[in-house]
């Protein structure tokens, strides 16, 4: 743990428990929360995720906001998971053909779980110890169970019936693998003759339990077994710090020596590719390595997990290999590079096994603090990976129904993406491609973009239909722009001016003139009779909007500052500098009240919420600030490069961010789960949407009528009508398209 990371976990220790009852127990609190979430966020950044979970679990509920909720999410990647009861889930499989989950336990246990639910179907016992591994057959017609109390038992199934007892094993037994047609089975384990211990495998017939043949590798226990997908060949990995392979016909077994690094690198899981070219071998020294299976040859060190590799398996189309280990995560490896693909996050303690299912769709995975967990096994939504536009926007905004992200970029567009699916619904060509497109507004009711350029316009554009409907024309540069809470105006910045247009019409109303630089930003007050701007000049002033008059003006340090806005009452105003300060002052003369932060990166932008509490800096990551106390209470790294701008959605609930390296980004704190199971439905939404409109057109329905029909619709907003507006947009876009 670095440096800062062990001051800020001293302190949260040092207050932890202390609950003082002066006037300055609240001040400490929440010294104490922002200590906590800080210690979380270290602990998060250097992976330690049982230090994350504990110290965000320290926090009091009460002082939980969107950062704990965010943070928390990325410590659950699960789309479910399921309580194991008193016993920890040690032996895991799927059947091949999709239907069952077979977990042993440590108590000896059998369980038989429904792979569609992960409901328990039936659970007998079937050892009198832990079982070490659990193997279908290729017909899932049966279950061959293996158990320290050096039994190898295999079952009926689905009703789990006793066939055969295998006793031959002295000693506890590894695991146990069906051949290819089913007919043997190897199992291993090891043996000791003459003081010395001899890895031993036991090749025997399925259907009575007579051994056909012994073999035996290394000075060490066996402690797993997997047959090559041809079911010619096994393989096992050895405390003998290796991996062996055998012929089933017997012979010497083939050696895949796992180096030493100076770390204890005993092999304790072993998996084949399902093309049989490679044999992976997760390993005590916190690597998987992976052999090619012809010649032993070592072609792949994966690196990454923080303790031992405890089990590996590969994919059923052999693109990906997932490995569990004992520090509470499991990795997806891409095969065709041996490159870490995603993290995948859950457990609070060990992982102990895992399988993928039959369709490859899904990851179970077991952990030692007794549950058993799914996971989609692709998902490009894991990791926070963010969406990619043609060119790097440069603002972003949510519709007020918050179903769509609208971002503007330099190339002169707009592009509309759907806030639940992250899929980009359409773009516009705004303005001229060689001017920019970088001011960009929702009118209040959702209907129309409101967009500017520096090619000295400011255009209205139907949010559904994508065409223009409205254009002012000015004789300067536009810079910034905001449209009014009441939806009647728009303050947009030219110059050393800010244009005041009456809205819809696009008339305008007055200039607001005083400052003597460009004017870099502008913002409405809530009652919207007032707004503040900011400029080059190092000022920020606050304008009476039916006046024009300047009611105050506050002098920022060194001439530096960036951006304004009006705090909720609107007697204060909030003004962040670019070197990273914040200032808040009074609206009615401007005197400062407070300074609120000084951050060290200096900031572009900032977004406050809609409720004021907190308040967002895009700058080399995203810093989430308590406005009440003026303390860092979160940050995170959305983007490869800076975040330039950020915005919340009308709820508070989402945050939005862009960067200069092309990236959009929308921060849900919801758990991925939920997501998912949105995105899943309003991709089925939207997909009925769209069948509708194929019928309306039938009926010699236009667009534009439908449209109509929806803006005169009084329908609550909810997901089916955000899925209607997604179907129209992507329908106008394709008719755009196909007239470009």
């Amino acid at each position: 743990m670095n440096r800062i990371a062990i001051i800020f976990v001293g302190f949260a220790l040092s207050l932890r428990g202390q609950k003082p009852a002066d006037a300055a127990s609240s001040t400490l609190d929440d010294k104490l929360y922002r200590s906590q979430m800080s210690a979380a966020h270290y602990a998060l950044d250097l992976a330690d995720y049982p230090a994350t979970r504990a110290w965000l679990e320290e926090t009091e509920p009460t002082a939980r906001g969107f950062e704990w909720n965010l943070l928390h999410s990325r410590l659950d990647d699960s789309l479910r998971s399921w309580d194991t009861g008193t016993d920890v889930v040690t032996a895991l499989a799927t059947s091949p053909d999709g239907a069952w989950l077979a977990c042993g336990t440590n108590s000896g246990k059998l369980v038989l779980r429904a792979a569609s639910d992960g409901q328990v179907v039936k659970e007998i016992a079937a050892h009198d110890a832990e079982i070490s591994q659990v193997r279908f057959d290729r017909n899932s017609a049966r279950l061959v169970t293996t158990s320290h109390d050096r039994k190898v038992r295999i079952f009926t199934m689905p009703n789990l019936e006793r066939l055969i007892d295998f006793t031959k094993h002295g000693y506890p037994v590894g695991g146990a693998d069906f051949n290819g047609d089913g007919s043997l089975i190897a199992s291993c384990s090891y043996e000791r003759t003459d003081a010395k211990v001899v890895g031993t495998v036991h090749i025997w017939k399925a259907d009575d339990g007579s051994v056909v043949r012994t073999l035996t590798g290394g000075a060490k226990p066996l402690v797993n077994l997997e047959f090559s997908p041809d079911g010619r060949q096994f393989a096992s990995p050895s405390w003998d710090f290796c991996l062996f392979s055998w012929s089933i016909e017997g012979g010497e077994a083939r050696k895949y020596p796992i180096p030493d690094e100076g770390i204890y690198n005993a092999a304790d899981g072993v998996a084949w590719s399902p093309d049989g070219q490679w044999i992976a071998a997760g390993s005590q020294d916190k690597t998987a390595r992976i052999f090619r299976a012809a010649n032993g040859e070592l072609v792949a060190t994966l690196r990454g997990h923080r303790d031992a590799v405890a089990k590996l398996r590969f994919s059923p189309n052999g693109e990906t290999l997932a490995t569990a280990s004992r520090d509470g995560t499991l990795r997806l490896w891409n095969t065709a590079t041996w490159k870490l693909g995603i993290e995948l996050r859950g457990p609070a303690d060990d992982v102990v096994n895992l399988a993928f299912s039959a369709d490859g769709q899904r990851l179970y995975a077991a952990s030692q603090d007794r549950r058993l967990w799914e996971f989609a096994a692709a998902c490009p939504w894991y990791a926070d990976r963010p969406m990619q536009a043609e060119i790097a926007a440069y603002v972003c905004r949510f519709s007020p129904d918050g179903g769509r992200l609208a971002t503007c970029s330099y190339n002169g567009q707009v592009q509309i993406w759907c806030a639940e699916t992250q899929e980009q619904l359409a773009r516009i060509a705004a303005h001229d491609p060689s001017k920019s497109c970088h001011m960009l507004e929702w009118s209040t009711d959702g209907s129309h973009l409101i967009t500017g350029s520096y090619d000295q316009t400011i255009r209205v554009f139907d949010a559904l239909l994508l065409t223009e409907k409205n254009r002012y024309t000015h004789d300067r540069s536009f810079y910034w722009m905001r449209q009014s809470p009441d939806g009647k105006r728009i303050a947009a910045c030219s110059d050393k001016a800010v244009v005041v247009l009456s809205y819809p019409a696009l008339e305008r109303e007055r200039l607001l003139e005083g400052h003597t630089a460009g004017i870099l930003s502008v913002s409405f007050s809530a009652d919207s009779t007032r707004c503040i701007s900011t400029a080059r000049d190092g000022t920020a002033r606050i304008w009476e909007l039916n006046s024009g008059k300047t009611l105050a003006t506050i002098e920022a340090p060194r001439k530096d500052v960036a951006e304004a806005c009006f705090l909720p009452g609107d007697e204060r105003v909030l003004v962040l500098m670019r070197n990273g300060r914040v200032r808040e002052h009074r609206a009615v003369d401007g005197a400062l009240v407070r300074e609120v932060l000084a951050h060290r990166s200096g900031a572009d932008h900032f977004a406050l919420s809609p409720d004021g509490r907190r308040l967002v800096l895009s700058s080399d990551r995203l810093t989430m600030v308590d406005v009440a106390t003026g303390g860092i209470v979160g940050w995170t790294h959305p983007h490869l490069d800076r975040s330039y701008h950020a915005a919340w959605d009308a709820t508070g609930s989402r945050l939005a961010s862009v960067s200069t390296d092309k990236s959009v980004a929308i921060l849900d704190p919801r758990p991925l789960r939920e997501r998912l199971q949105d995105r899943d439905r309003a991709l089925k939404l939207r997909a009925d949407a769209e069948g509708g409109l194929a019928e309306r057109f039938e009926h010699s329905d236009t667009l534009e009528q439908i449209v109509a029909e929806e803006r005169a619709s009084t329908a609550p907003e909810d997901a089916r009508r955000a899925a209607w507006r997604a179907a129209i947009t992507r329908e106008a876009a394709r008719r755009l398209d196909a007239n470009r």
